[in-house]
């Protein structure tokens, strides 16, 4: 699978170090100290900020990919854009929370109904939230994965630091993990910004026009949508949750997706290289696309079934028995959560190809079957329901991306089983060749 899967590769075991290690070590500290409605507390926080960036943040970072990866403007010029983006979305954000003190639905999105250290924080976080996620962009679009990785590794082994050390002496609170939190995206930030500080140079003052800006936000116009309606279809279960079962239901089930998302993000990093290639018109993308879906798919597939026997067991060892009720909705999820690596391998291929309304409408019909399912199931079946809901629309959209390849891309189904001998063929031959390597290291260094 040549340069693609060697990135999809680092991806992933980036995502294994940050999201099965240092992640888990972050929920371990933050659940014992805190219990379940403080940890519903946090999860409802940093969901808040995923949920407003993915609003206010208008598809920017996929523009950045897209315009840059296809040359049509320089990393310079996307980079001054986005400072100016990142400014606009965070005053558009701000004024949009600030006036929902003024009513009584701002205590559904937020932990409290009133203006405190929680908005204080929130506040502040979202300029660098802003702008760190828009960086990104243009780092992908450079091809710079490994240093993507190597950032995404050092902030989040960070911010695991400062909760342990916050976990060991007594003094977690929910305000202090939410600090740490808004403290690894400015590490990263940090990082970004001393890597690329020649193009930011550069962007302090190269001239930018109104057609350029209009460029960039009509790039990722239909993106922006099929990710905001992505977002939804992941956490709005989480408020529907917060609403009827209160903090406490909340902080149990962040634990069921605590699980189900360390498998679909395995999904999201083997893929991570695939959208500039895609775009550039790589010729191999759609045979890489194909590969990497089936070794996510089987990849996931390993994952749950561990994560089905352990199950109960696991999460009482990790996050004490106030946990222990996770243990149910984790089950009903993982059907759901398997499905969706196939989701996000193929979609990016398809969004790629210049199809991202095939894209969004598949997401929206999935919103809409998870907003059904969730007013008639969490009331009677609580978390239970919220997860069987999910799980439910996980799969329908699994199965419209698949067929929706298929028709974009040369292959049939029927070209499956070569595909997958031949995916089997190149992951061994990796693996080999990884080892090889590691081996000859060893040597040199006797």
């Amino acid at each position: 699978m040549g340069f693609i899967a060697r990135q999809s590769g680092h991806t992933l075991a980036t995502s294994i170090i940050t999201k099965f290690g240092l992640g888990l070590l972050i929920d371990v500290f933050i659940s014992r100290s805190l219990g379940a409605e403080g940890k519903g507390h946090y999860f409802q926080f940093v969901t808040t900020i995923l949920l407003l960036t993915s609003v206010f943040g208008f598809g920017i970072v996929n523009g950045n990919i897209l315009l840059g990866a296809s040359q049509k403007l320089s990393y310079p010029k996307l980079i001054r854009l986005s400072f100016f983006f990142a400014v606009a979305a965070s005053l558009l954000a701000a004024a949009v929370l600030l006036a929902g003190f003024d009513s009584s639905w701002i205590g559904y999105i937020l932990p409290n109904r009133k203006f405190n250290t929680n908005t204080l924080l929130l506040l502040c976080a979202l300029p660098l939230v802003f702008f760190n996620l828009f960086l990104t962009g243009v780092v992908q679009a450079k091809g710079d994965i490994v240093f993507n990785n190597q950032i995404t590794l050092i902030s989040q082994t960070a911010v695991t630091v400062m909760l342990g050390v916050c976990f060991l002496t007594g003094v977690m609170t929910p305000n202090v993990a939410i600090a740490s939190f808004v403290g690894s995206i400015l590490i990263s930030l940090i990082m970004l910004v001393t890597a690329y500080r020649g193009e930011i140079r550069s962007a302090i003052i190269i001239p930018t026009t109104f057609a350029e800006a209009g460029m960039l936000l009509g790039s990722s116009a239909a993106i922006y949508l099929g990710t905001v309606v992505y977002m939804l279809n992941l956490r709005l279960d989480t408020y529907f949750v917060s609403y009827y079962g209160g903090k406490s239901d909340l902080g149990i089930y962040s634990i069921a997706i605590r699980v189900a998302e360390s498998i679909w993000l395995v999904s999201q990093s083997m893929g991570g290289a695939l959208l500039p290639a895609v775009v550039s018109g790589n010729p191999t993308a759609a045979s890489v696309t194909a590969k990497l879906a089936m070794l996510a798919f089987v990849v996931s597939l390993v994952l749950a079934v561990s994560a089905a026997v352990l199950g109960q067991f696991a999460i009482v060892f990790l996050f004490s028995e106030r946990f222990a009720a996770a243990a149910l909705p984790m089950l009903y999820l993982l059907p759901g959560a398997v499905c969706l690596s196939l989701t996000n391998v193929f979609s990016i291929y398809i969004v790629g190809r210049g199809y991202s309304w095939w894209h969004t409408a598949n997401l929206a019909a999935a919103l809409v079957v998870t907003i059904g399912l969730d007013l008639w199931l969490i009331p009677a079946l609580g978390i239970r329901g919220a997860a069987v809901a999910s799980s439910v629309a996980y799969t329908l959209t699994a199965v419209v991306s698949t067929v929706t390849f298929f028709k974009l891309s040369a292959f049939s189904p029927g070209d499956v089983p070569g595909l997958f001998v031949s995916m089997q063929r190149e992951v061994v031959h990796g693996i080999q060749r990884t080892l090889h390597g590691v081996g000859r290291t060893l040597r040199g260094r006797v």
